[in-house]
């Protein structure tokens, strides 16, 4: 059957999902995703690829992500409805390195104020006896920043662990492929990199990153 989506309406898969269409849903599968005609306005994300091109397999408005390759017969429609395809992430691991970005910068405005604090302390008092109050206090800052640090330096790991993890999930250059057209208004992003396609392109085109790491494409 397809998929309908309704009002903050969300689909999640812990591995892979075929469906005849996806229309204004909101989709999320850790495995691949095989649509046989259309999905339509709606974000559909895999963490591995996603192939529609069984039946209709067009892909017109919303977001469609997937880390390994995306495969389609259409995207976008010829009235230029505006249709993001982006491939070499995988949304789940965003979502949570993303989090991890705003916990660090936390921890980072964190350790300035207790900085501030601590030098500004030792600058007024850097020949006076400290009280035992204020000492207390003192230490309290010190093992708070020093915790602080120690939780950073695990978050920073588990950074660098979600990046080995993309590599080693990829396997292979991600690519998008469509076989029949390629409507302007399509957007495709290629791990960061993006290109807009500004006329239509039929037959099957290719989009593939070159060696400086830029979106380029073949007609085949």
């Amino acid at each position: 059957g397809g998929i309908v989506g309704g009002d903050n309406a969300s689909i999640t898969s812990g591995g892979g999902l075929n469906a005849f269409f996806i229309e204004s849903a909101k989709v999320y599968a850790k495995g691949d995703i095989h649509i046989r005609d259309d999905i339509r306005n709606s974000s559909v994300s895999s963490g591995g690829a996603i192939d529609a091109t069984s039946g209709k397999g067009r892909i017109i408005g919303g977001t469609v992500t997937a880390l390994k390759y995306i495969k389609a017969n259409e995207t976008g429609s010829p009235a230029g409805v505006k249709t993001n395809i982006i491939i070499g992430v995988n949304a789940e691991q965003a979502e949570r390195k993303e989090k991890i970005m705003q916990r660090l910068e936390e921890f980072r405005h964190q350790k300035a104020k207790i900085d501030i604090i601590l030098v500004r302390f030792k600058n007024k008092n850097c020949n006076a006896e400290i009280p035992k109050e204020m000492r207390f206090k003192l230490d309290k800052l010190v093992k708070q920043r020093r915790s602080i640090v120690q939780m950073e330096a695990k978050l920073n790991e588990y950074m660098v662990e979600l990046h080995k993890k993309e590599i080693d999930e990829a396997g292979h250059p991600p690519s998008l492929t469509i076989n029949r057209m390629v409507f302007a208004g399509t957007r495709v992003t290629i791990k960061g990199s993006f290109m807009d396609v500004e006329t239509d392109m039929p037959g099957k085109t290719r989009f593939f990153l070159d060696r400086r790491n830029q979106v380029t494409f073949n007609n085949n």
